[in-house]
């Protein structure tokens, strides 16, 4: 496949030909412009003797004796006359060359500017890939021979070593209940999955509309821009790999919980025994759980107002795309007002929620509140730890391996440069078309200014047009 690279090498060897070839034509062109300059003033000084001779004729004539004296000088006369017009049609001819040799060269001197600034500017660009590239052969080196090469194994052994201890551990300071709806960690954990849900929403909005509004060569390089930010999330993980497998370790070598004896009173990994107490409150219990299963009811609602949101959002930049003369107002009460009233209904069932939680049952309201906020610092802290580093070593354990994700990089390297040569090609004969639209406009203005004068030579002698 063809790199960033060689694209920009070969792009900066077609420009140097292109450059030199133009500077080749532009001395021709020269030579030919200080030709035709001479030229033309030659053929001035032949108009300027011409019209003298013709001049001399017609005093010859006015001042014969006789008629018949006039014969010789008639034939003078006419060949003076023929030359002259001759040389007329010769003299427009050189000044109609020597505009042309100059709109040449005009553009000429154009290309050559602007290809000068493509080969300033291609240098740089490619002095910044070679860089790049060293980075991203560096990182392949890295993942597949180098000191990461063995990164999912030694993810999944840390995993293996640490995680069910852990787990354990950090969980087991939690209430837990056989039913979903009213496990407290379970609530907690789903309710961070939902910023990370809206979260994807948005940016899936967000790419829609991106791709709508971009053509091919920006789309190729968002995706390998998001391609190589994938491999250099690994590159940043993987050092941190020891440091995780320490984390797990240590949360795994908590102590584990002791119950209460004759002679010593309750002991627990991470919270205190009064701590305990409060979370675990066998009186609050089930006012507590009631609450939280209106709560899961209310985040229920929740994500599900988000999904229409995101629908919503999809829907209405198309109308907007498809419909850029129509307001807001009239789109929502035309092209996206099923979606809308889908958005209106969920949002009326959030409130719903809400309301039966926060309104209807106030009590149980405060005391899931209360629960919440019983969990001390350090049990959230040591939760957020455990959570963020199982999910890290999950991640580069699991499917997309380094692998997928270089070969993934390199597929997208490709299908950029395949978008970069294309628009390179459309910039390139555009470009072309306006430097020949503007070379043909110099010479219709060239033919215009000589036109009369030429109009004139022509139609009042023979001389080649």
């Amino acid at each position: 496949m063809t790199t960033l690279t060689d694209h920009w090498t070969s792009t900066l060897v077609d420009l140097d030909i292109a450059l030199a070839s133009t500077r080749t034509d532009l001395t021709d062109r020269r030579q030919a412009l200080s030709i035709a300059q001479a030229t033309q003033r030659a053929q001035s000084d032949v108009v300027r003797a011409a019209s003298d001779l013709v001049a001399a004729a017609r005093k010859a004539l006015a001042g014969i004796p006789m008629p018949a004296d006039g014969d010789p000088l008639l034939v003078q006369m006419t060949k003076a006359l023929v030359e002259w017009r001759q040389a007329q049609a010769a003299a427009v001819r050189a000044d109609l060359a020597q505009q042309a040799v100059r709109a040449d060269l005009a553009w000429l001197e154009a290309r050559e500017a602007r290809l000068q600034v493509e080969l300033t500017q291609a240098k740089a660009v490619l002095g910044r890939i070679e860089r790049e590239a060293t980075d991203r052969q560096r990182a392949f080196d890295a993942l597949t021979t180098g000191q990461w090469a063995n990164l999912a194994l030694d993810a999944t052994q840390a995993l293996t070593d640490f995680e069910a201890t852990a787990r354990a551990r950090v969980e087991g300071e939690f209430p837990s209940s056989a039913t979903q709806s009213k496990d407290f960690l379970r609530r907690v954990r789903a309710r961070k999955a939902l910023v990370g849900a809206s979260a994807v929403q948005a940016a899936e909005v967000e790419a829609l509309a991106f791709t709508a509004s971009q053509d091919a060569l920006a789309l190729a390089q968002r995706q390998f821009d998001q391609a190589w930010q994938a491999v250099r999330a690994v590159l940043e993980a993987a050092p941190r790999l020891k440091d995780e497998r320490a984390l797990l370790a240590r949360l795994a070598a908590l102590p584990a919980p002791q119950p209460a004896t004759a002679t010593d009173p309750a002991r627990y990994p991470i919270v205190t025994p009064a701590q305990h107490d409060a979370l675990f409150n066998p009186t609050l219990k089930a006012v507590r759980e009631n609450a939280l299963a209106k709560l899961k009811t209310a985040d229920d609602a929740d994500a599900a107002a988000r999904t229409a949101q995101a629908s919503y959002d999809k829907a209405l930049q198309a109308a907007i795309k498809a419909h850029p003369h129509k307001t807001r107002t009239e789109l929502d009460a035309t092209v996206v007002s099923a979606e809308l009233a889908t958005l209106t209904g969920k949002q009326d069932d959030l409130k719903a929620a809400r309301k039966a939680l926060e309104i209807d049952d106030l009590e149980g309201y405060k005391a899931v509140q209360a629960w919440f906020a019983a969990v001390p610092d350090a049990l959230w802290e040591a939760l957020d730890q455990f959570d963020a580093t199982v999910a890290r070593l999950t991640a580069l354990k699991s499917p997309p391996t380094p692998a997928t994700l270089l070969a993934d990089l390199a597929a997208r390297e490709a299908d950029l440069v395949t978008a970069l040569s294309a628009t390179r090609l459309a910039q390139r004969t555009e470009v072309a078309a306006r430097e020949a639209a503007q070379r043909a406009a110099a010479l219709l203005l060239a033919e215009q200014a000589t036109a009369a004068a030429h109009a004139l030579a022509i139609s009042r002698g023979t001389a080649t047009l």
